[in-house]
């Protein structure tokens, strides 16, 4: 039976990623696509509650019996008390001080031994054996990680000053040639280029 409900929820997880998939990118099944994008949101925001209930229970539970790791689990229950009262006193200026310097450093610290991890992951597979798995691991990294770099800013993929010229017939800096001495009647209108001026 529980194996039953596992194929069930796998095969519902499956066929609703499919139809978002196709509703977002072929702009089909609209209706069906946004109540599934709501449902979606639905449950990851009760995700979350769910999440941050547990996490805050078990930090609880570990400050009262005096386990170990108390002062981590201080720090992090007084933290998220701090961040929930700056709120509701709408503090927003000790509230960025948060996000910009004690948030973007932790974020940051944590990103990078996320990388060295997955690196380091894709490293141990490649010398255990190359294989499909291992292969496909790799390329996904390497992706996410050239993507995750900062080329616009760096310029390396910025356009090149436009040259005229090609198929078009037409060279670089070379001047127009006046409609009069194209058609061959210089003798009558001096061209631009010979005299200078247009003579009417």
């Amino acid at each position: 039976m529980s194996r039953l409900i596992g194929l069930l929820a796998t095969a519902l997880a499956i066929s609703s990623g499919l139809i978002m998939l196709i509703g977002l990118a072929t702009g089909a099944l609209s209706s069906l696509t946004n109540l599934l994008l709501q449902i979606t949101i639905i449950t990851a925001g009760m995700a979350i509650i769910i999440g941050v209930v547990n996490l805050l229970s078990v930090h609880l539970r570990r400050i009262v019996g005096r386990e170990r790791g108390l002062l981590y689990s201080l720090a992090l229950v007084l933290s998220f008390l701090l961040v929930i009262v700056l709120y509701a006193l709408g503090a927003d200026a000790e509230r960025r001080i948060l996000l910009r310097d004690v948030e973007g450093s932790i974020e940051s610290a944590l990103a990078a031994l996320l990388v060295f991890a997955l690196v380091y992951g894709a490293y141990r597979l490649m010398r255990r054996g190359v294989t499909w798995a291992a292969l496909l691991f790799t390329l996904a990294l390497l992706i996410t990680l050239l993507g995750a770099l900062p080329f616009s800013q760096l310029g390396v993929f910025g356009r090149n000053s436009r040259m005229d010229g090609g198929g078009s017939g037409k060279r670089r800096g070379a001047r127009p040639v006046d409609r009069h001495c194209a058609g061959g009647d210089c003798r009558r209108y001096a061209c631009a280029d010979r005299a200078g001026t247009d003579v009417p």
